[in-house]
């Protein structure tokens, strides 16, 4: 079966992303309890990053809590780099937003994307 190309939709709908590359599962040690990741190099790339759904601004649900505000954010990373590690992780360069790739779904055997949900987590405005 041939696979379908999505890079004509890739390129129009990309944003500048920046991926740290060995900053999730896939490289590191516990020293004194507390995982440090092996250090890697920035991949800078242009792929889409939108909400998961239209009904969402920016994938944001708040919360107010006795101590603050909690935000997380939810975004789909569309992307034509298989294998990113969970925890990997991923700015937008537009929003200047940190995310972590927190699973992913594979679409390889059809096509050449891999399809990534990613979340960030503030508390107060500052990055948990």
């Amino acid at each position: 079966m041939d696979e379908f190309d999505f890079s004509d939709m890739l390129d129009e709908w990309s944003t500048p992303l920046e991926i740290q590359l060995k900053s999730g599962n896939d490289g590191g040690q516990y020293v004194a309890g507390v995982w440090v990741p092996d250090e890697g190099e920035t991949l800078q790339i242009n792929e889409p990053l939108l909400p998961p759904n239209s009904n969402m601004t920016f994938g944001m649900n708040g919360s107010v809590q006795e101590g603050g505000t909690v935000e997380t954010y939810d975004m789909v990373w569309y992307s034509q780099r298989p294998n990113i590690a969970i925890n990997t992780i991923v700015k937008d360069v537009n929003l200047n937003r940190t995310f972590r790739v927190k699973g992913s779904n594979p679409y390889t055997s059809v096509s050449d994307i891999t399809i990534y949900g990613l979340e960030a987590v503030t508390s107060n405005g500052q990055a948990v």
